[in-house]
This record gives C-alpha cells, sequence and structure tokens, in this order.
C-alpha cells in the first residue's frame, strides 16, 4: 500500500497551462467517481483551488495503474501524456504528508490565503464523503490530522510571523489574551465560511463553549448542525454539545456573558448599539474583561466605547500588532519545519504500522476504526 499524490500548480507550470487543469465542483465530482472505480485505488482526495489541481490517493501499488492516471489526466486536459508527465509532480508516502502539510499551512506558496487553502481542504474531504467514503479511513485521517495540524501551527503566537490571515490572527489573539481557551466562552455572530473555520480552530485549540448566533435560529442552526456532526466524527464524543445555536431573541444574554466575541456579519450592525451596551450594564453590573473582534467592521462606534473593559480589534489592526524581526521570522520557520518533519514522521509511522496488521490479511479496515482513532 503506498500514499500517492499527483499535482499541478502555479509554482511548476505557467497560468495558461495550470488552467488546463482546473477542475469546478462538477467536475471534481466526476473525477472521485471515475478515478475511485481505477483497479488498486482504496481512497482518493481532490484538492483544488484556482491556484493548485491535487490528486491524493491511496493505492494497492501491485495493481494500480500511474499510466492509466496519467492518461486520464491527458484526457481532461487536452494535453499530450508526455507534457502531463513534464508538467504534473508526484510524492509518495512521508513526502505527500509533508507537501500536504505546508500547503495547508499556507507555506508552499504566496499567491495562496492559509485560511482559504485550509477550506478548500475540508471541502475536498467533505465532497470525498459526500460520495460515499470516496475518501477512505486512511486519507481522512491524514486531511483531519493535516488541518489540525495547520490550524495549530497557524494559532500559536509563536508562529505570528509566517502568517499574514485574518483567521489565523483571529485566534492568536485570543490565546495571546487568555493562553488557555478552554474555560473560555467564545461568541460568533454570522453564518458565513469563516465562521465556521474560525469555531473549528477554537475546538481544536482546546475551547469548549462556542455560541452561533444569527438573527434566526435556523441560520445558526445550519451552522452549528456540521460542527456538532463534525466533533463527533473526530471520534472524542464530547460530553455535551460544544457549538450552540441561538438567535437574536438571545443574543444580549450571550453577549454579556461571552469573553471572546467574533462579528462576522453585517446583520448585526442594527442589533449591536449603544442601547445594547446599556442593556449589558444592566445585566451584568460588575465588569468583565471582553475581546471583541469586528471582522465585519460594522460594528458602531458607541457601542464599543460604552461597552466597559471591551477590547476592539478590526481586521487590519489584527495584523498590525503582530509586526515581527527577521530574526524571530527565522526562528519560527525553523520551528514550523521541524514540527513538520516530526508530524510527518509520526502520520507515516503510524501509517506503515497500520497496513503491516490489517492488509496483509485482507481484513476490512472499518473494523480497526477504534484503533485509528487514537492517532495523535
Amino acid at each position: 500500500m503506498k500514499l500517492l499524490l499527483y499535482g499541478v500548480s502555479g509554482n511548476t507550470v505557467s497560468l495558461e497551462d495550470r488552467d488546463k487543469y482546473l477542475v469546478n465542483e462538477e467536475t471534481a465530482a466526476q473525477h472521485l467517481s471515475d478515478l475511485r472505480q481505477y483497479e488498486g485505488v482504496e481512497g482518493i482526495i481532490l484538492l483544488t483551488n484556482a491556484f493548485r489541481t491535487e490528486y491524493y490517493l491511496h493505492v494497492d501499488e501491485t495493481v494500480f495503474s500511474h499510466g492509466d492516471f496519467l492518461r486520464y489526466l491527458s484526457d481532461y486536459s487536452g494535453k499530450a501524456i508526455g507534457d502531463v508527465i513534464l508538467e504534473t509532480y508526484s510524492k509518495f508516502n512521508a513526502d505527500a504528508i509533508r507537501h500536504l502539510l505546508y500547503v495547508l499551512a499556507g507555506m508552499d506558496s504566496e499567491e495562496e490565503d492559509e485560511s482559504e487553502v485550509m477550506k478548500n481542504a475540508e471541502a475536498a474531504l467533505e465532497a470525498s464523503r459526500k460520495r460515499g467514503d470516496f475518501a477512505g479511513v486512511i486519507l481522512e485521517m491524514l486531511f483531519e490530522k493535516a488541518v489540525s495540524f495547520s490550524s495549530q501551527m497557524q494559532s500559536l503566537p509563536s508562529m505570528a510571523p509566517l502568517h499574514k490571515g485574518n483567521i489565523g490572527a483571529v485566534v492568536r489573539t485570543f490565546v495571546n489574551e487568555w493562553q488557555n481557551l478552554e474555560n473560555k466562552r467564545f461568541l460568533l455572530a454570522g453564518q458565513d465560511a469563516d465562521v465556521s473555520h474560525i469555531a473549528k480552530t477554537l475546538y481544536r485549540m482546546g475551547a469548549r463553549h462556542i455560541t452561533i448566533a444569527n438573527l434566526e435560529r435556523k441560520d445558526s442552526e445550519s451552522v452549528t448542525g456540521p460542527l456538532n456532526r463534525w466533533a463527533m466524527q473526530l471520534g472524542e464524543q464530547p460530553a455535551k454539545r460544544v457549538f450552540i445555536p441561538v438567535d437574536v431573541h438571545h443574543f444580549l444574554y450571550n453577549l454579556s456573558s461571552c469573553d471572546g466575541i467574533v462579528v462576522a456579519s453585517e446583520q448585526f450592525q442594527s442589533v449591536m448599539t449603544e442601547h445594547l451596551s446599556n442593556k449589558i450594564k444592566e445585566i451584568r453590573p460588575y465588569k468583565k474583561k471582553q475581546v471583541m473582534i469586528d471582522l465585519s467592521q460594522s460594528i458602531r462606534e458607541e457601542f464599543i466605547k460604552n461597552a466597559s473593559m471591551m477590547t476592539a480589534f478590526l481586521p487590519d489592526a489584527l495584523l498590525s500588532s503582530e509586526t515581527s524581526l527577521p530574526e524571530e521570522e527565522e526562528t519560527a520557520r525553523k520551528v514550523f519545519e521541524e514540527s513538520v518533519e516530526l508530524e510527518s514522521e509520526n502520520f507515516f509511522s503510524w501509517y506503515q504500522t497500520l497496513v503491516d496488521q490489517i492488509f496483509p490479511i485482507q481484513q476490512p479496515i472499518v473494523i480497526e476504526t477504534k484503533k485509528i482513532k487514537t492517532y495523535q
């Protein structure tokens, strides 16, 4: 068995050539369906965006045909197979793992936003799941581990010199303030992909009480439902729901009691007024230190000024507060590279042990799910 990556990106070919390999949601689904049927393919995930198209496969190398795979790319791109061989890159086992960790941490290209490529990876994993477990247990674990690792790297204050995205800066702001997030309460206002991504990153950093607020409860539930299912899929079985949906009628109480606030939607501009901050003082007569990050850049200044003990940040202020010296960036890069090496080696060692135990005796891999989930 082997972990295999075939890809093409703006790092390796011209824009014109790169575009030949790009896939949209519909064609990506077709590629997954076609390639999953190839002999020897045990799992497949297609990571794609405007900059890269990468096929991650778990294959039985004794029967998998690299030539058939390359001919498939040739037929799709309209390029001669010789050109496909020259323009694509391939990586195996630990090298494929290492590459994925670099990509998801935003360290493979300056053209990709680190938060966007993380969302691309989560979407790629979900697309394979929707096709009927096309990812397989091994690739699912690899992507979950890679996303978790990259989230943690981006969230560590010591890694700030390497990361310039707003999502990582949001969580680093909270970590800088409290170090340990486990007993802190967070309120995220909005329902877009950024809210879901911030919620997952906070969870990975230890937060266990995260409220999602929208004007209507059904909009909040559309976010918390998938989030709670995702937390269950990680195998950690939280004792109670971590992600709580609320509507505007419960917004005031949650706003007054939480520690960290992220406003990612303009819909709360008409709600978060000076009048609301006065109501908070009535509900909570004591002073409470809170940190609010206004990604929507729509909250009125009088609300912030009237909310005692509240420290507020706009997106530009998040990043400008993280200036670093060249030697700090060099140190952060060394720590990152060492962490990637350790993470890739640990995962590949775990993978080899699993393959040795399971595949020679041809037992269904699903029976080892409990063992797989214990991987740290």
